[in-house]
């Protein structure tokens, strides 16, 4: 007998009881490169920007992921996964353009400060000594669909504290929000309208608005300085003001990574990180395992229309899958599992987080599939089957694309063994 190999078999063992066959580490290490078991691929056809480690916004070239980081704090949130979004804005930083129309108010000069990507192309839009309202907006005559729509823009105050945003001509009445640039707050949201604000450091934020509109007439976005909150409308003083940078209109009900505009409107791709092949058979069990993650959204997420994927194995179709995912509904997640178009689904407890990191755990075994997030008692299944069939790992999305996290990816393990109801809960607190 070899008793060399027996002693290496019960060594492996010991250094690994719970089978981690995956360890991507993404907000730590910031690359895809596996610490154990193979490296994903990455696609996405256009560049997109995030924030760099140093808390500028930068871009990304095309098929490059993004390790994206708080602009404040400057800590790494892990590999940013989005759907496909187009600005429909033309001349996103170019507010002294003729594209943007002013009411009594003016862009003296382009590209007069500092703005959240480093360089000096931020424009101030300053107030005139008249009474009134003091606006700066955009009207599109072909009409948009009766869809939710988010407008967002990054302001700093100079002079004026705080910035107004209004959907109008088209959108239902009560659809605005205040915005205050001094103490990083949303004032008053009219009752038709959701409203976020997110720093970006130096005096920076971006603001944004969602609405829906309610008819096929012409639609228009305004930005305006308040004096106050709820305050629109008053005497200016000619010198006052805001600073703007990175005007952005998606079709959507939250905002998504900027995407800069010139002489048209611009297209970001979906971003795509994959194991297929070879690959995904070298880690992958097909009769029980266990995924791990943890993840967060972009800021002002909701996906209370929609269901999306975290993690999902599956033949590349709907019909045999494991998945981790969201139902519909901001804070419900759940377990799928599906043989032959039969589906069985555990949903966990309602507790998932849109503002701070998630951590989820779920297993799956022919009798026993579970799932526990953020370090709720785990919530259980008895399948009669698993599904062998699947053949790929899609991280961040269904494998055809439709449903993506919008958020980001910390980490990653997968193990080729189902751990105990108590593991996964251990792993999620």
């Amino acid at each position: 007998m070899d008793f060399s190999l027996s002693s290496s078999l019960v060594g492996s063992a010991t250094l690994n009881p719970d089978k981690l066959s995956l360890d991507l580490q993404f907000a730590t290490d910031k690359t895809l490169t596996a610490r154990k078991g193979p490296t994903p691929t990455f696609t996405r056809a256009s560049t997109a920007r995030f924030v760099g480690s140093d808390g500028l916004i930068q871009s990304a070239a095309i098929n490059t992921p993004r390790f994206d980081h708080d602009p404040v704090t400057l800590a790494c949130k892990g590999l940013l996964i989005e759907e496909s979004r187009t600005n429909l804005f033309q001349r996103s930083s170019e507010f002294e353009n003729v594209y943007w129309t002013k009411l009594r108010t003016s862009v003296p000069s382009a590209d007069v400060a500092v703005s959240p990507s480093g360089a000096t192309d931020a424009e101030k839009l300053v107030e005139d000594t008249s009474n009134g309202t003091h606006l700066l907006y955009r009207l599109f005559s072909n009409a948009l669909s009766l869809i939710p729509y988010t407008f967002s823009i990054f302001a700093k105050a100079d002079g004026r504290n705080f910035a107004y945003l209004n959907l109008g001509d088209g959108f239902a009445a009560n659809s605005f929000a205040y915005f205050d640039l001094q103490n990083g707050q949303v004032g008053t949201v009219g009752a038709n309208a959701t409203g976020t604000i997110t720093s970006f450091g130096n005096g920076w934020y971006r603001c944004s608005i969602t609405g829906t509109p309610t008819s096929t007439s012409t639609n228009g976005f305004y930005v305006q300085t308040a004096s106050a909150n709820n305050t629109v409308s008053y005497t200016g003083d000619g010198t006052s003001g805001i600073y703007l940078w990175g005007a952005q209109l998606e079709v959507g009900a939250f905002p998504t990574s900027y995407i800069p505009t010139t002489t048209a409107s611009v297209v970001r791709s979906a971003d795509v990180c994959s194991i297929t092949g070879a690959s995904f058979t070298s880690f992958y069990n097909q009769s029980e395992g266990t995924f791990q993650g943890n993840y967060s959204f972009v800021s002002g997420y909701s996906n209370a229309n929609s269901a999306m994927a975290l993690f999902q194995a599956s033949n590349n179709t709907f019909a045999e899958v494991i998945r981790i995912g969201t139902a519909s509904g901001s804070s419900i997640q759940r377990l799928d599992t599906v043989i032959g178009g039969s589906q069985t689904r555990i949903f966990s407890l309602n507790n998932q987080s849109l503002t701070a990191l998630n951590k989820v755990a779920g297993a799956y075994k022919v009798g026993s599939n579970a799932i526990s997030l953020n370090g709720a008692a785990a919530v259980t299944a008895s399948p009669a089957s698993i599904t062998s069939l699947v053949s790929r790992l899609d991280i961040g999305v269904v494998h055809d694309g439709t449903a993506r996290i919008n958020g980001h990816i910390q980490f990653f393990r997968y193990y080729k063994k189902r751990l105990s109801d108590a593991k996964l809960v251990t792993l999620t607190t």
